[in-house]
């Protein structure tokens, strides 16, 4: 017991003698600083097909968790702390932070879209196909806009749809744009254009009226 705080006096004279509170937090602080600089400055220049652009929530998070972590860093330096003398107690503390941050991450990540979620600015004509039909891609029961990005907005796991209407997918499949359309959320593996994983359900069929998938197509063949 004596020991223990004759080397908690002793680390307090150390400390003191180091220039006192500055130097313990510089470097969680400088840390912490260039971290937050890098959600917020270098992830937001970077280009959308990166899939390094993140939502305004997620920024949100990543830098909540950046600063929790340098307050922690510099919880250590400044309190007193005993040291820890058993090995499997050392073990047991680093698995168990590692563990309830990556289920902490994994499940705001089913929660947050990193990306933001395109909300409408005006009301819309809803009589329209091509209204409706965006509306549908925009919908989070769909979930179009989950991978595939329209003008910057959506996801990056998909191709990007901004165009998809003026292309020709006679010269590749044989097809017309309808049919091709159609076939590409029916059926996406049929005709692989573009290297991506298949990913894109296959039940579209089933969960949207034929309406639905008309307004869909209608939608696409508007974006040019």
């Amino acid at each position: 017991m004596m020991n223990t705080e004759n080397n908690i006096e002793m680390d307090k004279t150390l400390k003191a003698k180091n220039g006192g509170l500055i130097p313990m937090v510089k470097w969680p602080l400088i840390n912490t600083v260039a971290i937050l600089a890098v959600i917020w400055i270098v992830f937001s220049i970077l280009p959308a097909e990166s899939g390094w652009r993140f939502g305004m929530r997620f920024k949100l998070l990543f830098s909540l968790f950046t600063i929790a972590g340098g307050l922690f860093f510099i919880f250590l330096k400044l309190d007193d702390w005993p040291p820890i003398r058993s090995k499997w107690r050392i073990f047991a503390s680093i698995t168990s932070v590692f563990l309830i941050t990556t289920v902490a991450l994994v499940g705001l990540g089913f929660v947050l879209p990193r990306y933001e979620i395109p909300t409408a600015s005006e009301a819309v004509d809803i009589t329209s196909t091509v209204e409706r039909g965006r509306a549908l891609f925009f919908d989070s029961t769909v979930g179009c806009y989950l991978c595939h990005s329209i003008g910057g907005s959506g996801g990056t796991r998909g191709p990007d749809l901004s165009q998809i209407g003026g292309i020709d997918p006679s010269k590749m499949s044989g097809l017309s744009l309808d049919e091709f359309l159609r076939e590409s959320i029916v059926d996406p593996s049929a005709t692989i254009t573009i290297d991506y994983p298949p990913i894109m359900p296959t039940n579209f069929e089933d969960r949207l009226t034929e309406n639905e998938i008309a307004d869909l197509i209608d939608f696409m063949k508007s974006l040019r």
